[in-house]
C-alpha cells in the first residue's frame, strides 16, 4: 500500500507538472497572436486568466486593467478583474 500511496503521489505531481506546461505553452502562444493583434481583446482576457492560474495575479490584473481602458465595457475582461482582485484580497486577511 505504501508503494501504491508513493506512486499516486507522483502521478498526482507529474499531472501539476504538465498542466504548468501546458499553460505556459498557452500563455506564449496567446503573447505570439497579441504581437499580430493587440486589440484582440478576448486572447488578451484569455492570457490575463492563464496569467493568473500561474499566479502572476499582479501581471494578469496590470493586462486586465490596459484592455478596460481601451475598452470600458468588457464584461469578461471586468468579471476576470473582480474575481482576481478577490483572490489578492482574500491573500492579504
Amino acid at each position: 500500500a505504501i508503494a501504491l500511496y508513493e506512486l499516486a503521489v507522483a502521478w498526482r505531481e507529474k499531472a501539476d507538472i504538465d498542466k504548468r506546461m501546458n499553460l505556459m505553452k498557452a500563455r506564449e502562444s496567446g503573447l505570439k497572436g497579441i504581437a499580430f493583434d493587440p486589440k484582440l481583446y478576448r486572447l488578451q482576457v484569455l492570457v490575463a486568466g492563464v496569467e493568473a492560474e500561474l499566479g502572476a495575479l499582479p501581471d494578469a490584473v496590470d493586462r486586465l486593467n490596459d484592455i478596460i481602458n481601451a475598452d470600458p465595457e468588457n464584461q469578461a475582461a471586468l468579471k476576470l478583474r473582480g474575481e482576481i482582485q478577490a483572490k489578492l484580497n482574500e491573500s492579504k486577511s
